[in-house]
């Protein structure tokens, strides 16, 4: 009979677990959390959808208990040899039972630095290393308060403590934009139970923005792969997210940025595993947005990863986990390269690969999509989702109002950056060819 290896809430790019656990010789699970009645059928139809997408045969699927005790007792007699948190909001639950049955796991007591976005600053700020100021406040008129001044009234962001994907995260440029973004995450809090009733004040720092995808074991940081962020106004006054691309190791920035997040993770005390970090860079340097213990999310599917590093994340941190060499790849041998100053390994990127945000400028009623011909006549286009239809869509103002993404490689940056544009104007400019609509 083969081990078991679970994934707690597998959803996103954590799917790709599924195949890596297989092709490694073990049995996967998944854990799916305890949902409160009045939500399950909401839940399950997420749930459902993320399955979907996987090739093969559905594995064994558990629902956690309501109380963590009786969780823990169905988990020990399922007997797992490892537990992956497949999303930031399974962390916990997957690092308490791990710790609890003597798993690989990272120290439960490390958990509030790699969940809460004010205690991760407070650990690189610990460690001496570049922060951003910030106030956690539990009401509207204690943040108007710093606001006023600790900032001088200059630009701000208002983010919930714990969440990702950028909820509930607001950039205010002025004090009536404050106010109301605190009362909003203030009542996100209070509908999903935050442990604390309160939001995070940061002031807001200019420059490019770029994550950093790693896995750490015993101690030793490898760096899977670097990407930089794109921004584009679309139908909004801030702009929004439009691309992610990955970035070649011999870009100049590129050993700024790594040296900084490996200290970040040392910070914040990551023992084990894959470690999502989003970092600003200004005149100053890189400056921690926050981390994000778990896979990069996106949805990525393994195959384009491969074609773009060599290499997929999931496996790299699957290897963590089972004790393995997480500086060669399972599949191909590709290693990763040393750091000048030693202090991790990195992996080159093969060829140049994005993934593209699909926005539209309008709020439009969607009858049907009909772009497939459209988007996989472009030649860097490897694969796509989304685009669903018939569905109302709304102008693109974050990460939850795209209509899509799109998945992109070639041995050309030049012709993956033409098919960007070319996809990005049809996207704003006509949006018809992609859907009929009302």
């Amino acid at each position: 009979m083969k081990q078991k290896i679970m994934v707690v809430l597998c959803a996103s790019s954590a799917l790709n677990y599924i195949d890596d656990i297989r092709n490694a010789g073990f049995e996967p699970v998944i854990l799916e959390p305890f949902v409160p009645e009045n939500r399950r059928d909401e839940a399950r139809k997420v749930f459902d959808t993320e399955y979907a997408r996987l090739e093969g045969e559905l594995p064994a699927v558990y629902i956690a208990k309501e109380s963590y005790e009786d969780t823990l007792a169905m988990v020990q007699k399922i007997n797992p040899c490892v537990i992956l948190p497949g999303t930031d909001y399974a962390l916990e639950l997957a690092t308490n039972l791990a710790y609890d049955l003597g798993l690989p796991c990272n120290p439960p007591e490390r958990l509030p630095y790699l969940r809460e976005k004010d205690k991760m600053h407070e650990a690189v700020k610990a460690a001496g290393l570049r922060y951003i100021r910030g106030k956690v406040v539990s009401t509207v008129e204690e943040a108007v308060r710093y606001f006023r001044e600790e900032l001088k009234s200059k630009p701000a962001i208002v983010k919930p403590l714990r969440g990702a994907g950028s909820a509930g995260v607001v950039a205010c440029l002025d004090e009536e934009e404050l106010a109301k973004a605190v009362s909003d995450d203030i009542e996100l809090a209070k509908k999903k139970n935050a442990p604390v009733i309160a939001v995070l004040i940061q002031e807001m720092i200019f420059g490019t923005e770029y994550f950093v995808n790693t896995v750490t074991l015993n101690g030793r940081t490898v760096v899977t792969n670097v990407m930089c962020y794109e921004k584009r106004r679309i139908a909004a006054e801030r702009p929004v997210y439009v691309r992610a691309t990955a970035l070649d190791s011999t870009d100049p920035i590129y050993c700024k940025i790594t040296d900084y997040v490996v200290k970040t993770i040392d910070a914040v005390g990551l023992k084990i595993g894959p470690m999502h970090t989003e970092v600003m860079v200004d005149e100053g340097g890189p400056v921690l947005i926050e981390v994000n213990a778990r896979l990069a999310g996106a949805d990525q599917p393994a195959k384009w990863q491969d074609k773009v590093m060599g290499l997929h994340e999931s496996d790299i941190a699957l290897r963590a986990y089972l004790g393995k060499d997480i500086f060669h790849t399972s599949y191909n041998g590709y290693a990763a390269v040393p750091a000048k100053n030693g202090d991790y390994s990195y992996y080159n990127r093969l060829r140049p690969g994005c993934f593209q945000c699909a926005v539209t400028t309008k709020d439009i009623d969607a009858e049907e999509f009909i772009g497939q011909k459209t988007i996989m006549d472009l030649s860097s286009v490897y694969s796509f989702l989304g685009f669903d239809a018939p569905r109302s869509y709304s102008a693109t103002t974050d990460f939850f109002t795209f209509i899509g993404t799109v998945f992109m490689v070639n041995d050309s940056q030049k012709q993956l950056d033409e098919d960007f544009h070319k996809l990005l104007d049809i996207e704003m400019n006509h949006i018809e060819k992609l859907f009929i609509l009302k």
